[in-house]
């Protein structure tokens, strides 16, 4: 089985607890819903709802998906 050593690590300039990224995974996984962050991109809060909320990366994910369709238009 797969497992991973997960130590505290500096995100965006703060420190980010070992327990928080856990128990992150743990909610994607087993697809807990998360209501939108406040801060989150308006350009990309149509996709959060059972799309970039289940994401480990929704900022990357959504500007992804997003550069996509209006490539396909």
């Amino acid at each position: 089985m797969y497992t991973e050593r997960l130590t505290s690590y500096i995100s965006s300039g703060t420190l980010v607890d070992e327990a928080e990224v856990v128990n992150e995974r743990i909610r994607i996984l087993n697809l807990i819903a998360k209501p939108c962050p406040h801060d989150f991109p308006k350009e990309l809060k149509h996709l959060w709802k059972n799309n970039l909320e289940f994401s480990l990366t929704p900022y990357q994910s959504g500007w992804i998906q997003l550069m996509k369709k209006k490539t396909k238009k």
